[in-house]
Protein backbone atom coordinates (compact mmCIF):
# COMPACT_ATOMS: atom_id res chain seq x y z
CA UNK A 1 0.00 0.00 0.00
CA UNK A 2 2.86 2.41 0.82
CA UNK A 3 4.47 1.69 -2.56
CA UNK A 4 1.20 2.44 -4.33
CA UNK A 5 0.73 5.71 -2.40
CA UNK A 6 4.29 6.72 -3.26
CA UNK A 7 3.65 5.97 -6.93
CA UNK A 8 0.42 8.00 -6.83
CA UNK A 9 2.28 10.98 -5.39
CA UNK A 10 4.89 10.72 -8.14
CA UNK A 11 2.14 10.68 -10.77
CA UNK A 12 0.49 13.77 -9.28
CA UNK A 13 3.77 15.65 -9.27
CA UNK A 14 4.55 14.47 -12.81
CA UNK A 15 1.16 15.79 -14.02
CA UNK A 16 1.70 19.17 -12.34
CA UNK A 17 5.16 19.50 -13.85
CA UNK A 18 3.80 18.73 -17.30
CA UNK A 19 0.96 21.22 -16.88
CA UNK A 20 3.40 24.01 -15.99
CA UNK A 21 5.32 23.77 -19.24
CA UNK A 22 5.29 26.59 -21.75
CA UNK A 23 3.37 26.42 -24.01
CA UNK A 24 0.78 24.56 -21.98
CA UNK A 25 0.07 21.06 -23.32
CA UNK A 26 -3.41 19.68 -23.84
CA UNK A 27 -4.64 17.24 -21.23
CA UNK A 28 -4.68 14.36 -23.70
CA UNK A 29 -0.96 14.84 -24.28
CA UNK A 30 -0.30 14.74 -20.53
CA UNK A 31 -2.36 11.56 -20.22
CA UNK A 32 -0.24 9.90 -22.91
CA UNK A 33 2.96 10.93 -21.13
CA UNK A 34 1.69 9.48 -17.84
CA UNK A 35 0.85 6.19 -19.56
CA UNK A 36 4.30 6.06 -21.15
CA UNK A 37 6.11 6.92 -17.90
CA UNK A 38 4.10 4.89 -15.36
CA UNK A 39 2.15 2.34 -17.41
CA UNK A 40 -1.28 3.51 -16.18
CA UNK A 41 -4.09 5.35 -17.93
CA UNK A 42 -5.35 8.57 -16.40
CA UNK A 43 -8.38 10.61 -17.44
CA UNK A 44 -8.32 14.25 -18.50
CA UNK A 45 -10.66 15.09 -15.63
CA UNK A 46 -8.23 13.57 -13.14
CA UNK A 47 -5.45 15.69 -14.60
CA UNK A 48 -7.52 18.81 -13.98
CA UNK A 49 -8.28 17.64 -10.43
CA UNK A 50 -4.59 17.15 -9.66
CA UNK A 51 -3.82 20.65 -10.93
CA UNK A 52 -6.62 22.18 -8.87
CA UNK A 53 -5.33 20.46 -5.75
CA UNK A 54 -1.95 22.06 -6.26
CA UNK A 55 -3.50 25.49 -6.95
CA UNK A 56 -1.99 25.40 -10.39
CA UNK A 57 -3.46 27.05 -13.47
CA UNK A 58 -5.91 24.79 -15.23
CA UNK A 59 -6.28 26.63 -18.52
CA UNK A 60 -5.15 23.50 -20.30
CA UNK A 61 -7.10 22.68 -23.42
CA UNK A 62 -9.59 19.93 -22.74
CA UNK A 63 -11.85 17.80 -24.87
CA UNK A 64 -15.34 17.20 -23.56
CA UNK A 65 -17.20 14.21 -24.94
CA UNK A 66 -20.95 13.93 -24.78
CA UNK A 67 -23.46 11.17 -25.28
CA UNK A 68 -27.12 11.55 -26.18
CA UNK A 69 -28.11 8.75 -23.82
CA UNK A 70 -27.63 9.42 -20.12
CA UNK A 71 -25.45 6.84 -18.40
CA UNK A 72 -25.63 6.78 -14.61
CA UNK A 73 -22.31 4.92 -14.36
CA UNK A 74 -20.26 6.49 -17.12
CA UNK A 75 -16.56 5.50 -17.13
CA UNK A 76 -15.53 8.69 -18.92
CA UNK A 77 -14.13 10.29 -15.75
CA UNK A 78 -12.29 7.14 -14.65
CA UNK A 79 -8.78 5.83 -15.20
CA UNK A 80 -6.88 2.74 -14.09
CA UNK A 81 -5.28 4.63 -11.20
CA UNK A 82 -8.70 5.35 -9.75
CA UNK A 83 -9.75 1.72 -10.11
CA UNK A 84 -6.66 0.50 -8.27
CA UNK A 85 -7.47 2.87 -5.42
CA UNK A 86 -10.85 1.14 -5.12
CA UNK A 87 -9.08 -2.21 -4.80
CA UNK A 88 -8.92 -3.48 -8.38
CA UNK A 89 -5.54 -5.22 -8.92
CA UNK A 90 -3.06 -3.31 -11.09
CA UNK A 91 -2.80 -6.12 -13.63
CA UNK A 92 -6.55 -6.31 -14.37
CA UNK A 93 -7.53 -2.63 -14.04
CA UNK A 94 -6.84 -1.83 -17.75
CA UNK A 95 -9.04 -4.73 -18.89
CA UNK A 96 -11.87 -3.79 -16.50
CA UNK A 97 -11.80 -0.17 -17.63
CA UNK A 98 -11.50 -1.16 -21.30
CA UNK A 99 -14.56 -3.43 -21.12
CA UNK A 100 -16.51 -0.79 -19.21
CA UNK A 101 -15.75 1.84 -21.86
CA UNK A 102 -16.62 -0.59 -24.65
CA UNK A 103 -20.10 -1.19 -23.22
CA UNK A 104 -20.54 2.56 -22.64
CA UNK A 105 -19.66 3.37 -26.26
CA UNK A 106 -22.21 0.80 -27.42
CA UNK A 107 -24.89 2.44 -25.31
CA UNK A 108 -25.18 -0.63 -23.05
CA UNK A 109 -25.76 1.47 -19.95
CA UNK A 110 -27.36 -1.31 -17.91
CA UNK A 111 -24.02 -3.12 -18.02
CA UNK A 112 -22.27 0.15 -17.11
CA UNK A 113 -24.43 0.19 -13.98
CA UNK A 114 -23.11 -3.28 -13.13
CA UNK A 115 -19.54 -2.00 -13.40
CA UNK A 116 -20.56 1.02 -11.35
CA UNK A 117 -21.31 -1.28 -8.41
CA UNK A 118 -17.60 -2.17 -8.19
CA UNK A 119 -16.76 0.87 -6.12
CA UNK A 120 -19.65 0.28 -3.69
CA UNK A 121 -18.73 -3.38 -3.28
CA UNK A 122 -14.99 -2.78 -2.91
CA UNK A 123 -14.95 0.45 -0.91
CA UNK A 124 -18.28 0.76 0.94
CA UNK A 125 -19.01 -2.93 1.54
CA UNK A 126 -15.31 -3.90 1.79
CA UNK A 127 -15.81 -7.02 -0.32
CA UNK A 128 -12.51 -8.61 -1.47
CA UNK A 129 -11.86 -8.13 -5.17
CA UNK A 130 -12.28 -11.78 -6.20
CA UNK A 131 -15.79 -11.84 -4.70
CA UNK A 132 -16.70 -8.42 -6.13
CA UNK A 133 -15.48 -9.60 -9.53
CA UNK A 134 -17.65 -12.73 -9.26
CA UNK A 135 -20.71 -10.56 -8.54
CA UNK A 136 -19.80 -8.39 -11.53
CA UNK A 137 -19.52 -11.38 -13.88
CA UNK A 138 -22.75 -12.97 -12.65
CA UNK A 139 -24.71 -9.73 -13.12
CA UNK A 140 -23.28 -9.31 -16.63
CA UNK A 141 -24.34 -12.85 -17.52
CA UNK A 142 -27.87 -12.14 -16.29
CA UNK A 143 -28.15 -9.05 -18.51
CA UNK A 144 -26.42 -10.53 -21.56
CA UNK A 145 -27.79 -14.08 -21.51
CA UNK A 146 -30.62 -14.09 -18.91
CA UNK A 147 -28.52 -16.70 -17.08
CA UNK A 148 -30.65 -18.39 -14.40
CA UNK A 149 -27.63 -20.04 -12.76
CA UNK A 150 -25.88 -16.67 -12.45
CA UNK A 151 -28.99 -15.18 -10.83
CA UNK A 152 -29.06 -18.06 -8.34
CA UNK A 153 -25.37 -17.62 -7.52
CA UNK A 154 -25.87 -13.92 -6.78
CA UNK A 155 -28.79 -14.72 -4.49
CA UNK A 156 -26.64 -17.24 -2.61
CA UNK A 157 -23.68 -14.84 -2.35
CA UNK A 158 -25.82 -12.01 -1.00
CA UNK A 159 -27.50 -14.36 1.48
CA UNK A 160 -24.38 -16.18 2.69
CA UNK A 161 -21.90 -13.26 2.40
CA UNK A 162 -18.81 -15.47 1.86
CA UNK A 163 -16.56 -12.41 2.27
CA UNK A 164 -17.46 -12.20 5.98
CA UNK A 165 -15.29 -15.11 7.14
CA UNK A 166 -14.44 -18.79 6.77
CA UNK A 167 -17.77 -20.00 8.20
CA UNK A 168 -19.73 -17.95 5.69
CA UNK A 169 -17.44 -19.14 2.90
CA UNK A 170 -18.09 -22.77 3.85
CA UNK A 171 -21.87 -22.25 4.01
CA UNK A 172 -21.75 -20.51 0.63
CA UNK A 173 -20.04 -23.44 -1.12
CA UNK A 174 -22.31 -25.97 0.59
CA UNK A 175 -25.34 -24.11 -0.73
CA UNK A 176 -23.80 -23.84 -4.22
CA UNK A 177 -23.23 -27.61 -4.28
CA UNK A 178 -26.76 -28.27 -3.02
CA UNK A 179 -28.32 -25.99 -5.63
CA UNK A 180 -26.19 -27.43 -8.44
CA UNK A 181 -27.21 -30.95 -7.44
CA UNK A 182 -30.86 -29.88 -7.57
CA UNK A 183 -30.27 -28.32 -10.98
CA UNK A 184 -28.76 -31.51 -12.40
CA UNK A 185 -31.56 -33.62 -10.91
CA UNK A 186 -34.08 -31.25 -12.48
CA UNK A 187 -32.39 -31.53 -15.89
CA UNK A 188 -32.42 -35.34 -15.66
CA UNK A 189 -36.17 -35.29 -14.96
CA UNK A 190 -37.01 -32.64 -17.56
CA UNK A 191 -38.81 -33.24 -20.85
CA UNK A 192 -38.31 -31.44 -24.15
CA UNK A 193 -40.81 -30.71 -26.90
CA UNK A 194 -39.81 -32.53 -30.08
CA UNK A 195 -41.29 -29.75 -32.22
CA UNK A 196 -40.00 -26.48 -30.70
CA UNK A 197 -37.47 -27.80 -28.11
CA UNK A 198 -39.25 -26.06 -25.23
CA UNK A 199 -38.19 -27.69 -21.95
CA UNK A 200 -40.60 -28.63 -19.19
CA UNK A 201 -38.88 -28.37 -15.79
CA UNK A 202 -40.55 -30.31 -12.95
CA UNK A 203 -38.82 -28.01 -10.46
CA UNK A 204 -40.37 -24.89 -12.04
CA UNK A 205 -43.73 -26.28 -13.14
CA UNK A 206 -45.79 -24.20 -15.57
CA UNK A 207 -47.55 -21.22 -14.01
CA UNK A 208 -49.17 -20.31 -17.35
CA UNK A 209 -51.33 -23.45 -17.08
CA UNK A 210 -51.65 -23.64 -13.30
CA UNK A 211 -49.00 -26.33 -12.84
CA UNK A 212 -47.33 -26.00 -9.43
CA UNK A 213 -43.54 -26.28 -8.98
CA UNK A 214 -42.21 -29.79 -8.25
CA UNK A 215 -44.82 -31.44 -10.47
CA UNK A 216 -43.35 -34.45 -12.34
CA UNK A 217 -44.04 -34.63 -16.07
CA UNK A 218 -45.92 -37.89 -15.57
CA UNK A 219 -48.42 -36.09 -13.29
CA UNK A 220 -49.33 -33.41 -15.84
CA UNK A 221 -52.99 -33.59 -16.94
CA UNK A 222 -53.71 -34.90 -20.44
CA UNK A 223 -55.03 -31.46 -21.37
CA UNK A 224 -51.62 -29.86 -20.73
CA UNK A 225 -49.90 -28.56 -23.87
CA UNK A 226 -46.53 -27.06 -24.72
CA UNK A 227 -46.64 -23.40 -23.59
CA UNK A 228 -44.58 -22.39 -26.63
CA UNK A 229 -46.14 -24.25 -29.60
CA UNK A 230 -49.33 -25.77 -28.05
CA UNK A 231 -48.39 -29.34 -29.02
CA UNK A 232 -49.61 -32.09 -26.71
CA UNK A 233 -47.70 -34.12 -24.13
CA UNK A 234 -47.02 -36.86 -26.67
CA UNK A 235 -44.58 -34.55 -28.44
CA UNK A 236 -42.30 -34.45 -25.38
CA UNK A 237 -39.34 -36.72 -24.74
CA UNK A 238 -37.18 -37.06 -21.68
CA UNK A 239 -34.00 -34.98 -21.88
CA UNK A 240 -31.00 -36.97 -23.10
CA UNK A 241 -33.01 -39.85 -24.54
Amino acid sequence: MERRNHRDEKIVQFVINCANRKPKPIRRAIALEVEKEFGVTISERTIGRYCNKANESTDIDQTVSSNVDICKASPEHLDTLMLTKWGVPDEVAPDILGDWRKHHERGEHEICNVYGKLRRNLVDREIPYEKAEALLKYEKRILEFDDTEARTNIEIMEAMRPWDGNTNEKLYWEEIRRRNKSTWEDMENSYECGFCEKRYSPMEGDSSQGIEPNTPFEDLPDSWACPACSRGKEQFKRMGE
